[in-house]
């Protein structure tokens, strides 16, 4: 588990299932703009779907000072990370902690050698980000696409 990071101010504290409202309004508020291009705000459905796969066990508040600022969940499963969510409120985003938490994970699978998997919305600015981290389109649909990073040692040659 992540738990310390080097961004000062910034830590994580664990998730219960009583705070499963106000994960899912973050959630809603740190995807509002992609999901707005998408036609895709129908919010009874989301917050139902989030429900059947939210599990506390694997999700962490994303805390900055005394704030809370996110969350994100991820759970290993044989050789793959599974970052099941990662939300950043809209007015903490491009302050570098995402990049800090990001880069924290990378380092956690390419020491284990595992993949990391995850799914973005279609357009997302967030799918950008991914990228700069070596994340490569999988798969797409109409809402979604898929991505997948190799850990560093296996993209290292003789």
């Amino acid at each position: 588990m992540l738990v310390t990071t080097a961004l000062p101010g910034l830590h994580l504290t664990p998730v219960n299932l009583a705070d499963f409202d106000a994960l899912f309004n973050l959630r809603q508020a740190a995807m509002q703009e992609s999901a707005q291009a998408l036609g895709q705000m129908h919010a009874a459905r989301i917050k139902q779907a989030l429900a059947a796969q939210f599990d506390a066990k694997h999700a962490w508040h994303i805390v900055w000072y005394d704030t809370r600022v996110g969350w994100f969940g991820w759970q290993s499963k044989e050789q793959i990370i599974w970052l099941e969510h990662f939300y950043i409120l809209p007015q903490y985003q491009n302050l570098g902690i995402g990049t800090m938490l990001l880069q924290l994970l990378c380092q956690q699978a390419d020491l284990t050698g595992q993949y990391i998997q995850l799914t973005a919305l279609r357009g997302s600015r967030a799918n950008t980000f991914y990228a700069r981290f070596g994340f490569e389109l999988i798969s797409s649909n109409t809402w979604d696409c898929l991505f997948r990073r190799a850990p560093y040692s296996t993209l290292v040659t003789d």
